[in-house]
């Protein structure tokens, strides 16, 4: 899986000043996920038996936090177990405040995502369009050996 777009995790938002996401660090996840991508397929050049599944999940991440489709949640800046700015000063421990309804929520804590949100992107790893997974999604993948 590619690296999501960690700059507009809650933690990073909350050390940013306009509350906006960290874009510095998602450049360097979209480098790190352009680099990745070619060695995957320099290897299944060298390797042509070599079958594999690439998420996107930056894509993923940014098609919501963009609104450029349709969000299910009510909330992507802050965290839905925390404390202090965006819920995401400190982790999620039994003094933490909890939101009411965590499916409304993008982020579980600082950095990670909500058990919803790992469902919507695991639907769209197995039957997901070219654009979230190259060169063909998980299920495509699991067929070429069954």
């Amino acid at each position: 899986m590619r690296v999501p777009s960690i700059g507009c995790c809650p933690y990073q938002r909350s050390l940013n000043d306009t509350g906006g996401c960290m874009e510095g660090l998602n450049a360097c996840a979209q480098v790190f996920l352009k680099e990745f991508e070619g060695l995957l397929q320099n290897l299944s050049s060298e390797y042509p038996a070599m079958q594999y599944s690439l998420a996107n999940s930056y894509e993923m991440t940014q098609t919501i936090i963009n609104g450029s489709q349709r969000s299910p949640f009510k909330e992507i800046q802050q965290a839905c177990c925390g404390k202090g700015r965006f819920n995401a000063t400190t982790r999620c421990e039994p003094v933490a405040n909890l939101c009411p309804k965590r499916d409304d929520y993008m982020f579980w804590d600082q950095y990670h995502p909500t058990e919803f949100a790992s469902r919507l992107a695991a639907a769209l790893l197995c039957s997901g369009p070219q654009q979230m997974v190259v060169p063909m999604n998980f299920c495509q993948l699991y067929m070429l050996d069954n």
